[in-house]
């Protein structure tokens, strides 16, 4: 699910958006997160605050080595991700498009600052660290976390998983600094 604090969408444009706004989501909402603040940047929208991406799914095709190591076993398989896949694009084409898959955009800067939280056991963990890499070398600020043991979906798993906590206490903390930042 992605979540956007501070401004809504509207059918086919985004309305106007607050500087201190901040886009959040995990897995495909991950995906939407990210390709909207590349959508507010490329239209002339005040730079958002922030942007949280927990095992965001940014890459066009499930090709990376966690793709294969933890096809089965680790609560996403590989053949569900391509059915998603297969649910989203109408053309073999859309794989390659930003839009679908943010880690082939042409421009990452320019950015808001990101924090990245990726799963150790998840088949999107690489195009996690791969696309927090891009932010980087396009000059954005970004904090990259590797939660070693944990699998795609830990993230919800609050109430019952320790590293849950704190991923979502990590969130909290960031979200709320760069809410602070822009306010101030």
């Amino acid at each position: 699910m992605a979540v956007c604090a501070g401004s809504r969408c509207t059918r086919s444009k985004l309305a106007p958006i607050p500087s201190a706004s901040q886009w959040a989501g995990d897995s495909a909402g991950g995906n939407l997160a990210a390709v909207c603040a590349i959508l507010a940047r490329n239209d002339g929208y005040p730079q958002l605050a922030f942007q949280l991406l927990v095992y965001p799914c940014t890459a066009p095709e499930p090709e990376t080595p966690s793709h294969r190591k933890f096809a089965d076993g680790y609560v996403l398989t590989r053949n569900t991700i391509t059915w998603f896949y297969k649910q989203y694009v109408r053309s073999p084409r859309e794989f390659h498009d930003f839009r679908f898959a943010p880690l082939v955009a042409e421009d990452l800067s320019n950015l808001p600052p990101a924090l990245v939280l990726v799963a150790g056991y998840d088949p999107l963990r690489d195009e996690g660290v791969d696309f927090a890499k891009r932010l980087i070398e396009s000059g954005n600020r970004v904090t990259l976390v590797n939660y070693e043991g944990m699998v795609h979906g830990f993230y919800l798993m609050g109430g019952a998983v320790d590293a849950a906590r704190q991923a979502i206490a990590e969130s909290a903390a960031a979200l709320k600094e760069a809410f602070a930042a822009r306010i101030a």
